[in-house]
């Protein structure tokens, strides 16, 4: 089962800026590994329901390979509105 919890723990400041919120770009596989996945298709669609419902909205988004080819996985927080409750 997924476990995305970790990125909560990343201190805003450690990361870059992306208009009102942060930008932060992982070794795809690292990232997966720490959020207790084995690399499939299913993860973004899993992490896409979980980012909607935490306090720091997060997105994923499609990322261009490290220059060395290695997969990345770009995640970007805080930076969408919420719809006011009610």
């Amino acid at each position: 089962m997924a476990d995305f919890d970790w990125l909560n723990k990343i201190p805003d400041e450690v990361c870059e800026r992306h208009g009102e919120g942060r930008r932060r770009s992982f070794e795809l596989s690292w990232f997966l590994a720490q959020s207790g996945l084995d690399a499939n298709a299913e993860w973004r669609r899993d992490f896409d329901i979980w980012g909607a419902s935490q306090p720091r909205p997060y997105q994923q988004f499609p990322c261009p390979p490290a220059t060395d080819g290695t997969p990345l996985a770009l995640i970007v927080w805080g930076a969408q509105e919420r719809a006011p409750a009610g």
